[in-house]
């Protein structure tokens, strides 16, 4: 086949999912308030601080690294150009802004599922990939408040560059994952492993570290207490929705903050409090959490933050992960063939999913974009369907847990425990699937 004709197989096919999922997206975006959004709820307040010179990084911490702290504040200064900032239609926009944003980031995942999967399998299964992505509205649903999608799309746009052996910018797109969230270190062992040579190596390592030292390096010539907080803060905390957090007796969600009695606890500076203060008075408000978590975010003392009691066992099983990592990367066949990468680093972020100490809902674009891609066909389906239905179980069951009621524990217990043994299962799969030939 002609390779211009075959670059652009089923286009039309494609633009029609294209046009569908933007068309939901964007009546999502403008007409669907989600129950929690973490744009609303978390992001807004610290994003309103840079109306008294407060920025991410610089003047307070942040759990997550700075690339998309930083496009809050860019987006809440945009939307304060056309609107008052004390007012509702300000926090509006900025959600819907946000909301938007996320959707295009979401319509590049669909284009990028398709590449992939028609590279590894064909045009068909790749429409079928696609198609079934866009259809899960529980996706929608969880992007509707939450940046994940952001971080899916710079861990596909890495494989995808990495299959068309572009491995500078692929190592850039890999760079600039790691600075919205750490998950796309998962990716590494994969990469080292597909199609190894040294100088195409060197230039996906300088790719990586160019972002990585740009977006966040620059922080730690500031202030390296804080650029140091995503990392260091996270080693800490509570667990939370996972096995780690049953075995600790955590039944709530993954609140980070701290737990004052009052303000004075906090040792930051007046006019810290001050600003804070000013944001609690606006129309949107400052619930008792929202306040103390905003404050202790001035301060690198976790002193008053609740910790994880069961470091050292988590440690350990860290030091397990490593050699369960390992002896995949040797028993794996050489990595040759498109499908087997990709499957891989699907094995990888399933087993970097299990690990981790939290979960939230908005998660699981992650995990079905990976299994539709390692999968395209009934069994990548059926697992994704699987995966969405124990996540909207999860919500309830979530809040219902807020209330401590020691009752309802079996619920949560029994959804992390039926996501946990969905995950575990599509890492074997999907490493079996690495070693077929196909």
């Amino acid at each position: 086949m002609n390779p211009l004709l075959q670059r652009f197989q089923r286009p039309r096919q494609l633009a029609i999912v294209l046009v569908a999922f933007a068309a939901l997206r964007l009546v999502a975006a403008i007409f669907f308030s989600p129950r929690y959004s973490e744009f609303a709820s978390f992001h807004y307040p610290f994003a309103a601080l840079s109306d008294f010179g407060f920025y991410p990084f610089v003047h307070y911490w942040m759990e997550y690294p700075p690339l998309f702290p930083w496009l809050s504040v860019a987006v809440y200064k945009v939307c304060g150009v056309f609107c008052n900032v004390e007012t509702q239609a300000h926090f509006r926009s900025y959600c819907v802004v946000l909301q938007s944003v996320v959707a295009l980031f979401d319509a590049a995942n669909v284009m990028l599922i398709f590449l992939i999967v028609r590279r590894t399998v064909n045009a068909r299964s790749g429409l079928f990939a696609c198609g079934a992505f866009v259809c899960c509205f529980a996706l929608n649903q969880a992007d509707a408040g939450f940046f994940d999608s952001i971080t899916l799309f710079f861990i596909l746009l890495c494989m995808e560059l990495f299959l068309r052996d572009r491995r500078l910018p692929a190592g850039i797109a890999l760079g600039l994952g790691i600075v919205t969230k750490l998950m796309p270190i998962a990716l590494i062992p994969a990469l080292m492993r597909f199609k190894w040579e040294r100088g195409a190596m060197i230039r996906f390592a300088m790719g990586g570290l160019v972002p990585i030292l740009l977006f966040w390096g620059a922080f730690f010539v500031i202030r390296a207490d804080y650029a140091v907080m995503p990392i260091r803060a996270n080693s800490v905390r509570q667990p939370w929705e996972t096995v780690w957090a049953l075995l600790e007796g955590q039944y709530l969600f993954g609140f980070l903050g701290p737990v004052p009695d009052g303000k004075a606890e906090i040792d930051i500076h007046p006019q810290v409090w001050e600003a804070i203060n000013k944001i609690k008075d606006r129309g949107n408000g400052l619930n008792p959490a929202q306040y103390y978590r905003v404050a202790g975010r001035f301060s690198p003392d976790l002193s008053l933050y609740p910790k994880a009691k069961l470091t050292g066992i988590y440690s350990s099983f860290g030091l397990l992960v490593i050699g369960l990592v390992g002896f995949t990367w040797i028993k794996l066949r050489k990595l040759e063939q498109p499908h087997a990468f990709v499957r891989y680093c699907g094995c990888l972020i399933c087993i970097f999913l299990l690990y981790s100490k939290g979960w939230s809902p908005q998660f699981v674009v992650l995990p079905v974009a990976i299994l539709l891609i390692g999968f395209p066909d009934w069994r990548g389906a059926l697992a994704a369907v699987g995966l969405l239905i124990v996540n909207y179980l999860e919500l309830p069951v979530w809040l219902l847990e807020m209330q401590a009621d020691s009752s309802k524990h079996q619920l949560l217990m029994a959804v992390v425990s039926v996501r946990t043994a969905i995950l575990t299962g599509a890492a074997v799969l999907l490493f079996k699937g690495a070693n077929d030939d196909e």
